[in-house]
């Protein structure tokens, strides 16, 4: 067998990659359902078939997500039965990943014109501790960056072949990418650059004007509106625009006040993720193609990362800077670290080789303890089974975020106090818990489920009517900003007894 021939073939490359990336995220595979965004879509593909219509989940809805995992589901529900979305979700995730991580060999490739740097660029990606640890269980982002690099990829397809339906379809891509998270727009930028192509000779700007024809452009534009307009045009005509845009605003979805700046936060984030060696690399590399006159390439690269981590650490709520965010800026920062690498690789093969497995494996360390834990633990789902296990079949919990867990892997009826600190509302909410009370239902509460209680009022209404007894307590972790951490504690569970009994 001629193994430099099979190594070199770009079939047996693209597909060794899909398969790595793939079953790594198989390997590694959460426990559950683990973070709140994971239920609410999975949930959300279920309504899409009980309820026969489109259907948004959290925040700004992701319908392209759901859509593609609903179309899995059909087909999950088709041949094996299934009943509930959440390993048709999984495995959109694992796919997208894997696709993914193939994509940025074949862009890095084709940008940098160099193998090596496309290989090490998806290998460095594929073990990325952020994208590997929310990609183990079901999000948006991989969904969104399979749909960014495929219509990036398209686009310099279509300036390669001087083809109008690629063109058509790369603006396709990026409008499904936009419809599963809008902040990815800002995709578009790096790539239109790259087609535009623009060179600077005896000082004038030459743009390759075959490429910019009205009809390109206006082409391009109606492709990339086209998927968005469709995908929420039932929110539009049901709840309006304005509930849109709101629904879009961090402030919204994430219920915090805004800070001035994450940019430290989101720089400490992205170190640990690529090591302080990979930062080393990247600003490496940078060099290598300014030397090497790459301007365009460099240009684009420091671009693409700059968009992303100035727009997001500037305008996310305070303390909200979540790696997973800022996804979208290692990208090119593990392009440029692996053209580093190239640079030193052609002055000594073997000494790069051991830099490329060692940075390799001080990434994938920071993900290990994380991903292991969570492939025997989901903490979400933990404490769900626990309820179900500590309660009666008809008993109600009081709870917050938790209980969606708790109504779909416990089966529980599950009940939320106000969070507004009004008076009447809590009276209200107390002549809720008296009619379960007199129906003869056991009313129980998580000890999260306390929480978001301005002033007190809702505990203290509860303690005057009620004795708080601890049934006991069970692991469970804060999917909050979990990215690059553990966040393990215990979770109490309560029952509430009325005085009189």
């Amino acid at each position: 067998m001629n193994y430099k021939k099979i190594l070199n073939n770009e079939k047996f490359i693209i597909i060794s990659l899909f398969l790595f990336a793939f079953l790594l995220r198989i390997i590694f595979k959460n426990a559950g359902l683990f973070h709140f965004d994971s239920y609410a879509d999975a949930r959300t593909v279920e309504q899409i078939f009980e309820r026969g219509s489109m259907q948004y989940s959290y925040a700004y809805g992701a319908p392209t997500a759901m859509i593609l995992t609903f179309l899995f589901f059909m087909i999950d529900k088709l041949i094996f039965g299934a009943t509930q979305a959440e390993n048709t979700y999984f495995f959109v995730n694992f796919l997208t990943a894997a696709l993914s991580v193939a994509l940025i060999y074949i862009i890095a490739k084709k940008i940098t014109r160099n193998t090596f740097v496309g290989i090490v660029s998806a290998l460095i990606f594929a073990v990325n501790p952020v994208f590997l640890a929310v990609t183990t269980y079901p999000k948006t982002h991989s969904i969104s960056i399979f749909f960014a690099l495929l219509g990036g990829l398209l686009l310099l397809k279509a300036a390669d072949k001087n083809s109008l339906k690629l063109l058509i379809l790369s603006g396709l891509s990026f409008g499904l990418n936009i419809g599963t998270r809008p902040d990815g727009v800002l995709y578009l930028i790096p790539f239109i650059l790259l087609y535009i192509d623009p060179k600077i000779k005896n000082k004038a700007l030459i743009l390759k004007k075959d490429r910019l024809t009205l009809k390109k452009i206006l082409t391009f534009i109606i492709s990339v509106i086209i998927p968005p307009l469709i995908l929420f045009l039932p929110w539009f005509l049901d709840k309006g625009i304005a509930d849109f845009l709101r629904a879009l605003n961090p402030q919204t979805e994430l219920r915090l006040d805004r800070g001035e700046s994450n940019l430290g936060t989101a720089f400490s984030n992205i170190t640990t993720a690529l090591t302080w060696l990979g930062i080393a690399f990247a600003a490496l590399g940078s060099l290598y193609l300014y030397i090497k006159n790459r301007k365009l390439v460099l240009i684009t690269l420091l671009l693409w990362f700059a968009l992303f981590f100035f727009s997001l650490g500037l305008t996310l709520p305070e303390n909200t800077s979540y790696a997973r965010f800022f996804i979208p800026t290692m990208i090119p920062l593990t392009i440029l670290a692996a053209t580093g690498l190239r640079a030193i690789y052609r002055k000594n093969k073997l000494i790069t080789l051991l830099v490329i497995l060692f940075l390799l494996g001080s990434t994938f360390a920071v993900a290990y303890p994380i991903i292991s834990y969570r492939h025997e633990h989901s903490g979400t789902k933990d404490f769900a089974i626990y309820a179900e296990e500590n309660t009666e079949e008809n008993a109600v919990v009081m709870t917050n975020d938790l209980g969606f867990f708790i109504q779909y892997y416990g089966n529980r009826t599950i009940i939320i106090h106000p969070r507004t600190g009004n008076l009447n509302e809590i009276d209200e909410f107390m002549e809720e818990l008296k009619e379960y009370v007199d129906q003869g239902i056991q009313i129980y509460s998580t000890e999260e489920g306390f929480g978001i209680d301005p002033g007190q009022g809702v505990l203290n209404a509860i303690t005057q009517e009620y004795d708080i007894i601890l049934i006991g307590e069970s692991d469970n972790e804060w999917y909050g900003g979990s990215s690059l951490e553990l966040k393990v504690y215990k979770e109490k569970l309560f029952k509430l007894v009325p005085k009189s009994q």
